[in-house]
C-alpha cells in the first residue's frame, strides 16, 4: 500500500488546492497538499510523510507541469526538461521536514513539485518583492561591539530563512576559539556555548543548511589545524562527521551546501602545498570532491558557492595571486573561463551567484588597490561597471547578489578613514547603498549577506570598540500609508488610513494627516488608524494626505483622499432646562450641502415625549432640533454640558431603525468625551432616531437620563466612555462611533 505523503506550505498567496494541483500537474489526492512560505529570495517548504525515506523537491518555471515521481527525483518537469532548482531531504514518518530553496528571483511565479518516491504533489508559488528603502541609511543591529571579547580575523555572516542573523568569528578573549552568536530581535546572544573549537581556530565560515540548521567550518588549532565542521541543532553544537577530517592543517575554510543538504568545505590544504581542496560530507563521512590539491599552485582567499543547478564553484587567488574560478564537472575541477583572469594580483576573492545562475566574482585588484567586480558571460569574465568604486585603496571585499539580480559589494575604504562602504550596480554604474562610510570609525573584515526580504546586512570588526564585531542593516523611511478617507463633521474631519505596509526597518513613530488647503493637521500614534483634523472652514472642500514618520524621516505622502466639505449647521450656546443651570454648547454639522437647522429649533426643554421608564428623570432636560434639506444626510450632534455626564445614560426618541415604531432607546452612535462633559451622536435621515418620516427632514429629541435605584435590568445603558465603547464593540458587535481627543504636534518639516 503506498505511503501517504503530505506537503504543507503556509503563508502562501491563496491558491485553491485543486486549482494548484491542476496547474502544477500534481495528482488531486485528498492526502496530498502543497503550499509555501515565500520571501523575496527564498521559498521554505514543509513536508510530511507517513513513512520514512527521502523526499525530493523540484522548482520549475511558471507554467511548467510536475512530472512523475521519477521525474521529480531526477529534477525534471513533465517533459523531461531540467528544473530550475532541486533538493532532497530525509523524511521521518509522521514528522515535519523543512527545506529552503534559496537564491530565487524576486516577484516571480514558480511551480513547486515534491515526491517521497511514491506519491507526488505540485503547486504554484510566487516570491515576494524585495524590500526597498527610500532615504536609506545604515543602522546597528542590536548593540555595536556585542561580543564579550575582541576578534582579529574575518567574521562570517549568514541569514536564516526566518530572518535571524548569525555571525561566526574568532573569539580572541576566549582562547581565539570559534564562537557563533545570533540576534533574537532584541539582543545578540551565543548560539550554544562560546568557544566551539578545541584550540585556536582559523577564520570560520558559516552557512545555513536547507533544513535551517547553522553549520560552521574552521581549522582547529587543537587538532593540528585540521578541518572541523559543526552543526547547531537549536540548543547545542555537534561535530559533522569526525573532527579533523582533513589530512593536514588548513586555512581559508569556505562552507557551502549541495542541493541534498550535505555540506562542502573548501580550504587551502597544507598537506598539498596549500593548494585548493574541497571535501564533502555524505551523511556518514567526509571525502574529497575530485582530487585533493587541484589548483595549479597555492590558493588564498577561497570562496565556495554552489550554482543553482548544484554545481560547486570555487574562487581563489591562484598562481601569482591572480583570481581563478573553477567548478566541479562531476569528475574533475575545471576552469570557468580563463584561469588567472584578474588584471593583476588580487586579494580577498568573493564569489556569488545571481538567481539566473550567472557567477560574479569580487576582489581587490592590486593594479590600483581598488575593488573590481567581474561576471562570467558564458565564455569569458567581463568587468561589471566602472572599476573606480573607491577613491583609493579598498580591502576585505564581500560580494552578494540580491533577489532582484543586482550585485552588491562591501569593502573597507582606506581613503576615507578605513570605514565601510556598500555599493550596488544599477545597470550602468556602481552607486552607494545608503550612506557611504557608515561606521563610527575604522573597521576590518566586512561580511555581507541578504535577509529573506532582500535587506542587506553587513558585519565587520569595529575598531572603535576594540575590534569586537558589529552588524548593521539598511533602513529607510516607511512606506506611504494607503486608502486614506475622510468624513467631515462640523469644523473638523475624521481621517482614516491603512498604516504603512513596511516601517522601513525602523519603527513608525507617528502618522500625520494634513488637510489641503490650509495645512491643518492631526497626528496618530503608531497603532492608530485615524485622527481628527480640527479648525476647518465650513463650506470649503478639503482633501487629506497622510505621512508616516520613523527615525529616518517621513514617508512619501499618501494619495489624497476624496474631497469632503464640512457644513456647520449650528454652533451656539443654548440655555439648559430642567434642574440644570447655565448653557450648553451645541454644534450640529453635516457633510451635505443644503442641509440646514430650522432657525430656533435647537433648544432644551423640561418636557419629553412619553415612554421613559417610571424611575427616569431628566436633570438636564431634553434637547431637540429640526433640520431640512437633509435628504440621505447624516447629521452629527455635539453637546457640551457645564457639568459631567458620568452616571447618566443616553436616550433618544424616535425609530431605532428604518420603519420601526418611535420610542426611547439607547443610541448606537453616542460616545462621551474623556472630560465627561461632551456627548456626540449621529442622526441619519429616515434612519436611527429620526422622528420626522419626511424625506430630507430630521427631528431629534435626545436626553441624558438619570435612573433611580431599582431600574429594570437592560432598560437603559450608561453613556459609555471610550474604553467602554471599545469593549462593547468587541462583545456586542454594535457600530458605535468612538470620538477621541486628537493629539496634535507640529508636523515634521519636509
Amino acid at each position: 500500500m503506498p505511503s501517504v505523503f503530505r506537503y504543507l506550505i503556509r503563508h502562501s498567496s491563496p491558491v485553491l488546492l485543486g486549482a494548484a494541483l491542476a496547474a502544477a500537474g500534481g495528482a488531486a489526492h485528498a492526502s496530498l497538499a502543497i503550499a509555501a512560505e515565500p520571501s523575496a529570495g527564498m521559498v521554505t517548504l514543509t513536508l510530511n510523510s507517513t513513512s520514512a525515506g527521502t523526499g525530493h523537491v523540484a522548482l520549475l518555471a511558471a507554467g511548467a507541469r510536475c512530472g512523475t515521481a521519477a521525474q521529480t527525483q531526477a529534477a525534471q518537469d513533465s517533459t523531461g526538461a531540467a528544473s530550475l532548482r532541486r533538493g532532497s531531504l530525509a523524511l521521518e514518518a509522521g514528522k515535519s521536514a523543512r527545506y529552503t530553496l534559496r537564491n530565487l528571483q524576486q516577484s516571480t511565479r514558480y511551480t513547486l513539485c515534491a515526491t517521497n518516491g511514491t506519491d507526488t504533489a505540485g503547486a504554484v508559488v510566487s516570491t515576494k518583492a524585495m524590500a526597498t528603502y527610500r532615504s536609506a541609511t545604515w543602522q546597528v543591529v542590536g548593540n555595536p561591539g556585542f561580543s564579550a571579547g575582541r576578534s582579529e580575523n574575518p567574521p562570517s555572516l549568514s541569514m536564516a530563512a526566518d530572518g535571524t542573523p548569525y555571525l561566526a568569528f574568532v573569539d580572541k578573549d576566549n582562547g581565539s576559539k570559534t564562537t557563533v552568536m545570533r540576534f533574537d530581535g532584541a539582543a545578540w546572544s551565543n548560539a550554544g556555548l562560546a568557544g566551539l573549537s578545541v584550540g585556536v581556530a582559523t577564520p570560520p565560515s558559516l552557512s545555513i543548511a536547507p533544513d535551517g540548521s547553522p553549520y560552521v567550518a574552521f581549522g582547529d588549532g587543537g587538532d593540528g589545524r585540521k578541518a572541523a565542521a559543526m552543526r547547531f541543532d537549536g540548543t547545542a553544537w555537534s561535530q559533522v562527521g569526525h573532527a579533523g577530517f582533513s589530512a593536514a592543517g588548513i586555512f581559508y575554510a569556505s562552507l557551502a551546501f549541495a542541493p541534498d543538504g550535505m555540506p562542502y568545505v573548501a580550504f587551502a590544504d597544507s598537506g598539498n602545498s596549500d593548494k585548493a581542496t574541497v571535501m564533502r560530507f555524505d551523511g556518514a563521512a567526509w571525502s574529497n570532491v575530485g582530487n585533493a590539491g587541484f589548483s595549479s599552485s597555492g590558493a588564498i582567499f577561497l570562496s565556495l558557492s554552489t550554482a543553482p543547478d548544484g554545481t560547486p564553484y570555487l574562487a581563489f587567488g591562484d598562481q601569482g595571486s591572480k583570481t581563478t574560478v573553477m567548478r566541479f564537472d562531476g569528475t574533475a575541477w575545471v576552469n570557468v573561463g580563463n584561469a588567472q583572469f584578474s588584471p593583476g594580483m588580487a586579494y580577498y576573492q568573493s564569489l556569488s551567484f545571481a538567481p539566473d545562475g550567472t557567477p560574479y566574482a569580487a576582489f581587490r585588484d592590486l593594479t590600483d588597490g581598488r575593488t573590481l567586480v567581474m561576471r562570467f558571460d558564458g565564455s569569458a569574465w567581463v568587468r561589471v561597471g566602472n572599476h573606480a568604486m573607491s577613491s583609493g585603496n579598498a580591502y576585505f571585499q564581500s560580494l552578494s547578489v540580491a533577489p532582484d539580480g543586482t550585485p552588491y559589494v562591501a569593502f573597507r575604504n582606506d581613503s576615507q578613514g578605513s570605514r565601510p562602504t556598500v555599493m550596488r550596480f544599477d545597470g550602468t554604474d556602481w552607486v552607494n547603498v545608503g550612506n557611504a562610510l557608515f561606521s563610527e570609525g575604522n573597521v576590518d573584515f566586512e561580511s555581507l549577506a541578504f535577509s529573506p526580504d532582500g535587506t542587506p546586512y553587513v558585519a565587520f570588526l569595529d575598531g572603535v570598540r576594540g575590534y569586537k564585531p558589529t552588524v548593521m542593516r539598511l533602513i529607510g523611511t516607511p512606506d506611504m500609508p494607503t486608502s486614506v478617507a475622510a468624513t467631515a463633521v462640523g469644523s473638523q474631519a475624521t481621517v482614516t488610513f491603512i498604516p504603512s505596509a513596511s516601517d522601513g526597518g525602523s519603527a513608525v513613530i507617528r502618522y500625520t494627516a494634513i488637510a489641503a488647503p490650509g495645512g491643518a493637521f492631526c497626528t496618530a500614534m503608531p497603532l492608530a488608524t485615524s485622527c481628527d483634523v480640527a479648525g476647518l472652514a465650513p463650506g470649503v472642500p478639503y482633501t487629506f494626505t497622510v505621512v508616516a514618520t520613523n527615525g529616518v524621516g517621513d514617508s512619501l505622502p499618501s494619495a489624497a483622499s476624496m474631497p469632503v466639505t464640512p457644513q456647520m449647521l449650528n454652533n451656539s450656546a443654548v440655555p439648559l432646562a430642567g434642574a440644570g443651570a447655565g448653557t450648553a454648547g451645541v454644534v450640529i454639522s453635516s457633510a451635505v450641502a443644503g442641509c440646514a437647522v430650522v432657525p430656533g429649533s435647537a433648544r432644551f426643554s423640561a418636557s419629553a415625549p412619553s415612554g421613559l421608564p417610571t424611575n427616569a428623570s431628566l436633570p438636564l432636560g431634553t434637547f431637540s432640533f429640526s433640520a431640512t434639506g437633509c435628504s440621505n444626510a447624516t447629521v452629527t450632534v455635539q453637546l457640551t454640558y457645564p457639568q459631567s455626564l458620568v452616571g447618566l445614560e443616553p436616550r433618544k426618541f424616535g425609530p431605532p431603525g428604518a420603519g420601526q415604531i418611535p420610542r426611547w432607546f439607547t443610541p448606537g452612535t453616542a460616545a462621551l468625551s474623556n472630560s465627561g462633559r461632551t456627548v456626540t451622536y449621529q442622526v441619519t435621515d429616515n434612519g436611527e432616531g429620526d422622528s420626522d418620516l419626511a424625506v430630507g427632514n430630521i427631528a431629534d429629541p435626545f436626553a441624558p437620563v438619570l435612573l433611580a435605584a431599582g431600574a429594570a435590568p437592560g432598560s437603559v445603558a450608561a453613556i459609555p466612555t471610550l474604553s467602554e465603547w471599545g469593549l462593547l464593540l468587541l462583545s456586542m458587535g454594535l457600530a458605535w462611533l468612538a470620538w477621541r481627543r486628537p493629539e496634535r504636534t507640529r508636523p515634521a518639516r519636509r
